[in-house]
């Protein structure tokens, strides 16, 4: 009797349960049912957005229209039903009854894995070269061309992002608010984003993503995230004081129409070095949606403004003295609404160098001379020439300044274009791991060349290479940061200064282990390696037969520098002067205690001093330096040149006893 009652409990509890189960199957179901408050999906077109129950998957459509400016190149596809959607979304919460015994049903363990295989390869970044005889790669490449007919086109990708769910829900977000957009798809369109490459992706068909900080292309196709920028006034329309302020809630993603104002946009901003002509324009998919259009950054108090989606800076009016524009920046507040779908990279012969005021080539560093002179160029305003001053400035700040922090500086490229040349030493530059990076026509290569003509007349570039020499700077690293603790203010001054070979071949001093061997050598300050300007390193410098000269640039770690006279025969450098004067060596010692600045005792009573780390003369017109140690510089740069001959100074006196 008792058992019978327990069956009786049990099969209404089920009842109970199944009812539960069909009253929430038929809710979720009516959303998309006939009553009035529903949105029917749109027609299946293979260019617009249908909407349907359960995950949405992107998939691209591989044609021509997926490479021009229609707003809509993507299709919507259902899965196959609710419950692949829970099983490979990995959804939160708790998992339902169904799924649970799903794994024990018919389709077994097989479906799962084949589900969860599909949401892993969904997360992956699937890069694809398309090659240049390619239909749609020649369309691009004319496209391009059009707009930017001194750009070199170096690759056309194609990108299978790992955004797809996260800008799938955005859009679903934005569609669920604006049921009118997303019946006549106006949610998504395609527009482009301008991001500098720090690594060599692309050349010579590599598709590696780098892992670099300043690599903005990496971390667009990466999903890491997008650069967020303050907004500025449109292009023709000057902004007011408080337009481009960051710290008013005014920045987001900007996002271009075209993708001459992308290519603009990137290759404004200097912060990355190397080839400044390579940028890179990507095709993005972005959740658009109800648009605020604005002038300036005034009109909004954030990104998305209440009551939109995103932010469109309206183009100039047709006054404006460049010309008509059609150009509009559309800016959102979130990486989510974004999505790659392809990339452009491409270069110019001189570096791609626009004005962010005009989106003219008004501020194209055309030639080396120009740079020398000052005159970079026909500027539309005193602002564009002033700004593209303060650029090379930047960059030979950078250039000369070593960060202590990093192990391998952030400019470098993370794999090698021109390895060292065959030489003698050989089994030296294995242990080194010496490469030369080729930065012609960079603006690393506009410094130098900036700094050789000072004092060298009718110099002509060869060929300039940056020397990344892992062994090599982490000596010179290690050294400043000795330095370092025993400076003053704890900064120490880093210079840029020209070397010659001194009989030597280059490769032989920057793939060897100890860089600049001041034991090779002599000269007018004493047994020392000596540096200094363009003009005297030329006299020191490797000459060919052809005429081509080699020197090398070299960044020196002055620390405490003191002034001395000409002296051959010197073998050390001179104790310091004043040994109370801040830089005196820390030297701890038991029961003894000093304050900062002052000179410290040793147990005999006795001050402690130290010598200089580096010495200076001016030995005619010229102030050389000279150190005797190896690990106060750092070859940074060889360069190959012609010019006539140098007959300003004195022959010079360095001696090699290589």
């Amino acid at each position: 009797m008792v058992f019978g009652r327990k069956k009786k409990k049990q099969s209404q509890k089920k009842k109970k349960k199944n009812k539960r189960r069909r009253s929430k199957g038929s809710s979720s179901s009516s959303s998309y049912g006939s009553g009035s408050g529903s949105v029917p999906p749109p027609a299946a077109d293979p260019l617009a957005l249908r909407y349907a129950r359960g995950s949405l998957v992107l998939k691209r459509i591989l044609s021509k229209q997926q490479y021009g400016i229609d707003d809509q190149a993507l299709v919507l596809e259902e899965m196959d039903s609710e419950e692949e959607y829970s099983s490979s979304s990995g959804g939160k919460g708790k998992k339902s009854k169904k799924s649970k015994k799903s794994k024990k049903g018919k389709k077994g363990k097989g479906h799962h894995d084949k589900i969860g295989n599909f949401a892993k390869a969904n997360r992956k970044v699937n890069l694809r070269l398309l090659p240049r005889e390619d239909a749609v790669c020649h369309a691009v490449v004319e496209t391009f061309k059009s707009s930017l007919p001194s750009i070199r086109v170096d690759a056309v990708v194609d990108v299978d992002s790992p955004a797809v769910r996260k800008f799938a829900r955005a859009k679903d977000k934005v569609a669920k608010k604006r049921p009118l957009l997303a019946r006549n798809n106006l949610i998504v369109r395609r527009l482009f984003f301008g991001a500098r490459p720090a690594c060599r992706f692309s050349l010579g068909g590599e598709l590696e993503l780098c892992s670099l900080t300043g690599c903005q292309l990496c971390a667009v196709l990466r999903g890491n995230g997008y650069p967020v920028s303050a907004i500025e006034a449109p292009v023709g329309v000057e902004a007011s004081g408080s337009s481009s302020a960051s710290d008013d809630g005014h920045t987001g993603i900007i996002f271009s129409t075209t993708a001459e104002d992308a290519a603009r946009m990137a290759a404004a901003d200097a912060s990355v070095l190397g080839k400044t002509g390579r940028v890179a324009v990507v095709s993005c998919l972005v959740v658009v949606g109800e648009s605020k259009s604005v002038w300036s950054a005034d009109e909004v108090d954030s990104v998305p403004p209440k009551g939109f989606d995103s932010v469109t800076q309206e183009p100039a009016d047709a006054e404006h003295f460049a010309g008509s524009y059609t150009v509009q920046r559309v800016v959102v507040g979130s990486a989510d609404a974004a999505m790659p779908v392809q990339v452009v990279v491409f270069g110019g012969q001189h570096g791609l160098e626009l004005c962010a005021a005009c989106g003219r080539s008004c501020a194209i560093l055309e030639t080396q001379d120009a740079v020398v002179s000052g005159e970079y160029g026909k500027f539309c305003s005193a602002d564009c020439e002033a700004s593209l001053v303060a650029m090379i400035d930047t960059v030979e700040a950078r250039m000369t300044q070593t960060d202590t922090k990093l192990k391998v500086p952030a400019h470098w490229s993370v794999t090698t274009a021109v390895k060292g040349s065959d030489s003698s030493s050989a089994s030296e530059s294995e242990e080194n791991d010496c490469d030369l990076i080729d930065v012609a026509g960079s603006v690393e290569a506009a410094v130098l060349y900036k700094k050789l003509s000072e004092t060298l007349e009718g110099v002509t570039f060869q060929g300039i290479y940056r020397i990344q020499s892992p062994h090599l700077h982490a000596m010179y690293r290690r050294q400043l940061k000795t330095m370092t603790k025993t400076a003053a203010d704890g900064d120490v001054d880093e210079l840029l200064l020209f070397s010659g070979c001194h009989g030597l071949a280059p490769d032989e001093i920057y793939n060897s282990l100890d860089g600049f061997d001041f034991k090779l050598v002599s000269g007018d300050l004493g047994r020392a390696w000596h540096f200094g300007p363009a003009s005297f390193a030329d006299r020191a410098a490797m000459r060919e037969a052809n005429g081509f000269r080699t020197i090398l640039v070299a960044k020196v770690a002055l620390g405490a520098c003191g002034d001395v006279t000409v002296d051959p025969y010197r073998k050390l450098p001179p104790l310091m002067e004043n040994p109370d004067v801040v830089g005196e060596a820390k030297v701890k010692s038991k029961g003894s205690s000093s304050k900062k600045g002052k000179a410290k005792k040793s147990k005999k009573g006795k001050t402690v001093k130290r010598r200089y780390d580096t010495i200076t003369a001016a030995v005619g017109e010229e102030k050389l330096y000279a150190m005797f140690t190896n690990k106060n510089a750092y070859p940074a740069y060889v360069i190959t040149y012609t010019a006539p001959d140098n007959d300003k100074y004195a022959p010079n006196s360095i001696q090699s006893d290589w």
